[in-house]
């Protein structure tokens, strides 16, 4: 179908009303277009239009993150989330995601973290009224089967199992946060088995989708090009009806705390360390800057570890939305002591040497280039081009978008973003943070002998 055709099709819904408030747009110097509106139900919808993108992200989320799930139930929102996507809508049968390549071969994806759940489909612009569609009857509601529950929690209890005791890489990132949670070895077994999602029944799994997958708690985005669609009276029709449900505040951060720790991973080449700092709390006005700082003393740290001969992927780990409270600098102990103090006070020595380091205001530009649109920047000119070619990327920006209305909000995130781009330091500034024992979280993993 033409994008004329495309647009002609949607002129119906021209008499079914608008919005509850006209949707404000504001051009960006990248050429795109953000505007954002309040449906009388409470949905909230984010839209970033982005001219000649070769496909559009569709993305629903929900104040429902991981502080839904308590001791007996670690695992509990990413079931939620794992139901609301494959289970059941009227006609349609429950969908796997052995078949979601095929559905959606641009790309989709189920995310749970600390505070929320997305749900993003990406499709091509010419299907975007189908895509939307089958959106909008999900998020009315999902018959919980019996075979939906059971297929979300082997797959969640499959998940988390393989990111603890799985490749090196997510073991890593996952024990070193049960260890600063305060989980001793048998808390991690038990959550990484996730038996206790084995009690939920398709009642309290529809209960619970009641109370947290309201309008009034989610936000809709759209990414893509919609030149031509009238999407204020398209999203009013498709999402309107949708029951409000009731709103929830932002959760508590989680506890996090100091601690050190050696254990063992089957998968392990050789001993295996980590070295997780925590971080300012998000709301501090330092925060900004130490993700800066971070971020820079990350590509140097990657850049410093990685050979030829390197056992793993990645050696730095830092997402600002998923879990801000806590940057990942993971090492290979080839050689030496193994024990989490002597990585430890090596990886302290290393962080002196950085410091010694000239760091220019060009590489913190770059960072800052490279990053900021993620939160809520224009696009440089290499992201610009990804959006116009690149699927995964308006994901992304669906997902970020998606991620900063519902956690904090436009406020909150304007002011961090100044902060960010304007910051102008040293790389001695948080050195001493980031060596102090009451900020680390150290944690080696060793091969099963």
């Amino acid at each position: 179908m033409s994008r004329t055709c495309f647009a002609i099709a949607f002129l119906s819904v021209l008499a079914l009303g608008g919005a509850a408030h006209a949707a404000s747009a504001r051009a960006l110097p990248d050429s795109t277009t953000v505007s954002a509106w309040r449906l009388p139900n409470g949905l909230e919808v984010r839209v970033r239009d982005v001219p000649g993108a070769n496909a559009v992200a569709v993305t629903l989320g929900y104040r429902a993150g991981s502080f839904l799930d308590d001791p007996s139930t670690p695992g509990l929102a990413s079931v939620l989330a794992l139901v609301r996507f494959t289970a059941p809508v009227g006609d349609v049968p429950e969908r796997s995601f052995a078949e979601m390549s095929s559905v959606r071969p641009l790309g989709w994806g189920v995310t749970t973290n600390a505070r929320l759940s997305l749900l993003t489909e990406v499709g091509l612009p010419e299907r975007f009224a189908g895509l939307l569609h089958e959106v909008a009857r999900r998020a009315h509601g999902v018959q919980v089967t019996d075979s939906c529950l059971a297929h979300a929690v082997a797959f969640a209890r499959r998940d988390a199992g393989q990111r603890r005791f799985g490749k090196p890489e997510p073991a890593l990132y996952e024990r070193v946060r049960d260890i600063a949670q305060g989980f001793d070895e048998q808390q991690v077994l038990d959550r990484a088995s996730g038996k206790g999602l084995l009690r939920l029944t398709p009642a309290r799994v529809d209960t619970l989708m009641s109370r947290y997958y309201g309008a009034s708690n989610a936000v809709l985005v759209l990414v893509g090009d919609f030149g031509g669609v009238p999407l204020e009276q398209v999203v009013a029709r498709e999402f309107g009806d949708i029951g409000a449900g009731t709103a929830q505040p932002d959760p508590p951060a989680p506890m996090l705390s100091p601690a050190r720790r050696t254990t063992t991973l089957d998968s392990a080449p050789l001993s295996l360390g980590v070295v997780g700092i925590l971080a300012p709390a998000i709301e501090d006005t330092t925060s900004a800057e130490f993700y800066l700082d971070a971020l820079v003393t990350g590509g140097w740290w990657k850049h410093e570890r990685s050979d030829s001969d390197s056992r793993l992927d990645s050696y730095f780990q830092y997402s600002i939305f998923d879990e801000p409270d806590m940057v990942r600098y993971d090492v290979e102990l080839r050689a030496g002591p193994d024990d989490p103090n002597s990585m430890a006070n090596a990886w302290n020595n290393q962080m002196d040497s950085y410091a010694e380091l000239l760091v220019t205001s060009d590489v913190y530009n770059l960072v800052r280039e490279t990053v900021g649109w993620m939160l809520g920047a224009p696009l440089g000119s290499a992201q610009r081009r990804q959006a116009a070619t690149t699927p995964a990327f308006v994901s992304t920006i669906a997902t970020t978008t998606a991620s900063r209305a519902l956690w904090k909000g436009d406020a909150f995130w304007d002011g961090f973003l100044h902060r960010f781009m304007s910051a102008h330091f040293a790389n001695t500034t948080f050195r001493r943070y980031k060596q102090d024992p009451a900020h680390q979280v150290v944690l080696v993993l060793k091969p099963r002998r």
